[in-house]
């Protein structure tokens, strides 16, 4: 008996990832502000999409927008509707375990996700979420956007474990190597999916070996609160214990948590009988057993030992949950967000030391005289830019979703992000 996972992604980012399940036997479905990134989710069914027309199309990574619109009772009662038809259509009630997918910076997802859970919440089902950190080269807007959401769900929700597992995802720090771009998320998301599958499907099956890891095993572990980690292990010499004890937290799905402050921890192994009744495979699996002890320092540790004839691989799944807030990891993001301010401010500047040298053919022409010559205004008036409004958070000039200029990155081209408009009075 295992938990019916029902993967709900919400934006771009969470969509793709709920899809990943899908392969899995798990009901998939997807909200969103943008019709065209809904049509790309092609292995999710029509009638388990729900297209919010809460904007001409997206956001513009504008989470404050989505929420502004959620505060509209009519939004929001189509959105509850939506979950709750969700729910009820799945047997086993008793069983249904929401899974939120979100890709962080984004305005849908980030815009989304906090009332999702609460909507779920209010439902009465028990509900976690998968939440994907951006890489290193995303703009300035999105990892600020990351940080903000995560910090106000893990804060208002996964602390106290009203919401749980908060399992992150961290882009930067998949694997790349070999991978072409256009591939990439797809194998991560598949990834990400695959390894929770495992830890759902193992609850269901015995073990002749060490013990077997079951289905109320598997809830205590999700239900810990604070930060989860995922992660599959990569053992390279099964004598090397120093690099097995390395790689357990480099192996995670992220970076820069403290897998030392974990309530709970599960190590599931999964091999041939061939390597299982090896000894020096054994000590290599007592070692792991051990270490995860260690590590949890007297929280729960949950052990599985489960054979596998038809696959020659030494597999280990890992999870740690219950960890504290990832300082280390968001410490680096907000160092790469000053970066970029202050790579943009240089940029800015050189701009406007910048000379130029036009050719005298050039200058007599016509069309550069139209150029060259200022515009002469008479007195002037300021007035409120109504293309653009301020975000609180980032303390940016933001697209309103009305104004007759769309822009989805930098300033309002129409008050150069001032949020002030010079009119010419004649």
């Amino acid at each position: 008996m295992t938990f019916r996972l029902l993967c709900v992604g919400v934006g771009e980012g969470g969509g793709r990832l709920a899809q990943a399940f899908e392969p899995f036997g798990y009901t998939t479905a997807a909200i969103n502000t943008n019709k065209e990134d809904l049509d790309g989710l092609e292995d999710i069914p029509q009638s388990q999409k729900l297209l919010l027309k809460i904007s001409q199309g997206g956001t513009g990574k504008d989470p404050l927008l989505v929420k502004e619109k959620l505060l509209d009772v009519a939004h929001r009662t189509v959105l509850r509707n939506f979950l709750e038809q969700l729910i009820k259509s799945q047997p086993d009630p008793a069983l249904v375990y929401v899974l939120l997918c979100v890709g962080g910076g984004g305005g849908s997802g980030s815009g989304l996700s906090s009332t999702v859970l609460d909507i779920v919440l209010e439902l009465q089902v028990p509900v976690g979420m998968i939440y994907s950190l951006p890489s290193r080269d995303e703009d300035v807007e999105t990892k600020k956007n990351a940080i903000s959401t995560f910090q106000d769900i893990y804060n208002s929700k996964a602390v106290n474990a009203t919401v749980s597992p908060m399992i992150l995802v961290d882009n930067e720090f998949m694997d790349r190597q070999g991978i072409p771009i256009r591939d990439f998320y797809k194998i991560v998301n598949h990834k990400v999916a695959d390894t929770v599958h495992q830890f759902n499907s193992f609850a269901a099956l015995p073990s002749k070996y060490y013990s077997a890891v079951d289905t109320l095993d598997f809830g205590r572990l999700l239900g810990l609160g604070g930060v989860c980690g995922f992660g599959k292990l990569r053992i390279v010499d099964p004598t090397d214990f120093n690099l097995i004890k390395e790689m357990m937290s480099h192996d995670l799905f992220v970076q820069g948590v403290n897998i030392q402050s974990a309530k709970g921890a599960a190590v599931i192994i999964q091999a041939p009988e061939f390597i299982l009744s090896d000894q020096v495979m054994s000590d290599c699996i007592n070692f792991l057993f051990e270490e995860v002890s260690r590590i949890v320092q007297g929280g729960l540790v949950f052990r599985g030992v489960y054979e596998d004839n038809t696959s020659k691989e030494f597999s280990v799944y890992l999870a740690f949950n219950g960890m504290t807030y990832p300082q280390n990891r968001f410490n680096q993001m907000w160092q790469d967000i000053r970066q970029g301010h202050a790579a943009a401010e240089s940029k800015a500047k050189r701009f406007d030391e910048m000379t130029y040298t036009v050719p005298p053919t050039v200058q007599d022409s016509q069309t550069f005289q139209k150029v060259q010559q200022p515009r002469i205004l008479g007195s002037t008036k300021t007035v409120v830019c109504d293309n653009c409004k301020l975000n609180p958070i980032t303390k940016l000039r933001v697209y309103n979703g009305f104004g007759p200029t769309y822009f989805k990155f930098g300033s309002c081209p129409r008050c150069r992000g001032t949020g002030k408009l010079e009119m010419g009075i004649v």
